[in-house]
């Protein structure tokens, strides 16, 4: 097998952050899968071998490679997409600036590319949407599509199979095989190497920032139990957590949703699936009182009709939520620990400082996470699996009365989604508390999930 990459520096430097390269690794033509626990160095590794060659200190060879990155977070890079908060995209007066997809066809997205891949990834229907109504699994597919389009020597996928479902995870599959095939190079980073089913021509594994040649140590996820902080907050004592008797959404003349009946009681377990772009998403921004539409829809939170006494915050004070858009859009600088004692008061920003209580307890929920040692850094600074295992912390210190989990294990290697499910399991014991969770593996869902709600797509 010809070598693709040579990584001749035995230490390799990338933002004040260092790997070690013991072996001075070379990288063949072909696919080359990368794996490691959250935090190994996997997505440096990666940032590293797009953007990191430089005589000092890491020598790369060649030094004309062509090579595109795509990561979770390139969505904010689509046409320079700019949208500044979550919601911006249920509220039709702030999007004049967003471009639509078939804006971006002939310039990000060149027509060869989008004439051979559309209908591939199933995909033909979304030119006509801005692009921050697409569903995470949308705006995955179409970022490749713009990295296919740079025609790159070296195509590198930082976990790329999150937010994708069954279907598009077996095309994404048979997709790099095809690219191979046309003298592209892959190079998949991931978290669990269960995710990926394609035989490798080299696998490295990543383990404390040092990058080896293979694994010499299988994971091996075992948890006995997790101990949860103690403390309880507060609970509104009702039956009803979520009715909805017939819901619609649609932007103009497209619906997203049509008839939604669902009615979640207390103790309720539930998961929520679909197709990417079937609007799970947009239906859960309902219950959260994220979305404008909610007001014109029967809907009734908490036993109550929405619009009628309660704010926003009334709402959001019991309910815990996390999703891969949330995720996106939480960009501060504030540390990990200030990031989950947030949960607390809801912040999302600077705006308001926790106190000391709310700092103790996200202390214990750190150790909790086994993630005493990201304390201090900031939350800008870690790793995508990094952030998600913050973002969890974030959401479960408040033990919502709702518990809400889009996508909870986005990024996740086997341990940590284990860590995970424990937690979620001990919140779910509470017989006032309701939990939806939406996962794309049947198999990734807690045991405690029993009731099932399935959406299929409008378009």
């Amino acid at each position: 097998m010809d070598t693709l990459v040579s990584l001749e520096s035995r230490e390799l430097r990338y933002v004040g952050v260092s790997l070690h390269n013991p072996d001075r690794v070379t990288i063949p033509a072909g696919l080359t899968i990368v794996c490691g626990p959250n935090g190994s160095g996997k997505s440096v590794f990666g940032r590293i071998v797009a953007h990191g060659r430089n005589f000092m200190t890491n020598v790369i060879r060649p030094l004309d490679l062509n090579v595109r990155l795509v990561e979770f977070n390139d969505a904010h890079s689509l046409s320079g997409f700019t949208g500044q908060y979550r919601q911006q995209r249920y509220e039709s007066m702030m999007n004049d600036g967003i471009p639509f997809v078939k804006e971006l066809l002939g310039t990000v997205v060149s027509p060869g590319i989008w004439d051979e891949w559309s209908t591939r990834f199933n995909i033909r229907h979304i030119p006509d949407k801005r692009i921050n109504y697409l569903s995470s699994g949308e705006t995955r597919k179409l970022l490749l599509l713009k990295a296919l389009s740079a025609s790159p020597d070296l195509l590198i996928l930082d976990n790329p199979y999150i937010g994708l479902d069954t279907e598009s995870r077996e095309i994404l599959d048979e997709a790099i095989t095809t690219i191979i095939s046309h003298g592209i190079s892959v190079m998949l980073l991931v978290a669990d190497r269960g995710e990926c089913h394609l035989t490798a021509d080299m696998e490295l594994y990543m383990r404390e920032m040092t990058i080896h040649r293979q694994s010499s140590e299988p994971y091996r996820a075992s948890i006995v139990d997790v101990p949860i902080p103690q403390g309880q907050q507060s609970r509104i004592k009702t039956d009803s957590i979520v009715e909805m008797n017939g819901c619609s959404i649609s932007y103009g003349d497209r619906p997203i949703l049509k008839d939604i009946q669902w009615d979640i009681n207390a103790g309720e377990r539930w998961s929520l699936s679909g197709p990417n772009g079937s609007g799970k998403s947009t239906l859960l921004s309902m219950i959260v009182a994220d979305h404008p539409q909610v007001y014109s829809n029967p809907v009734r939170i908490f036993g109550r009709q929405r619009g009628h006494g309660q704010s926003i915050w009334d709402i959001k004070r019991h309910i815990g939520y996390l999703s891969p858009e949330f995720h996106l859009y939480f960009r501060t600088s504030a540390t990990a620990h200030e990031v989950v004692a947030g949960g607390l008061i809801d912040f999302t920003g600077g705006f308001i400082r926790p106190d000391s209580n709310m700092l103790t307890q996200a202390t214990q929920w750190l150790e909790t996470m086994n993630l005493t040692h990201l304390k201090e850094r900031p939350f800008n600074t870690l790793s995508n699996g990094e952030q998600r295992l913050v973002l969890l912390a974030r959401t479960f210190i408040k033990k919502p009365q709702l518990l809400i989990l889009d996508e909870p294990f986005h990024a996740l290697d086997p341990c940590n989604r284990l860590i995970a499910t424990k937690i979620i399991e001990h919140l779910s014991e509470d017989p006032l508390t309701a939990t939806i969770i939406v996962t794309h593996r049947p198999s990734h869902l807690p045991a405690s999930i029993n009731r099932h709600k399935t959406l299929s797509a409008c378009f």
